[in-house]
């Protein structure tokens, strides 16, 4: 999602992990309505 080189031979799993993680946390902060 966020890199500036994505090639099926560079490990995409961590960046994957990461923006994943990050959406959850986000999604988390709208639904208690955090996110202002």
């Amino acid at each position: 999602m966020t890199g500036p080189t994505t090639t099926s031979t560079t490990p995409s799993a961590p960046l994957e992990v990461s923006d994943v993680v990050g959406l959850l946390f986000e999604l988390h902060d709208v639904l208690q309505g955090g996110a202002a």
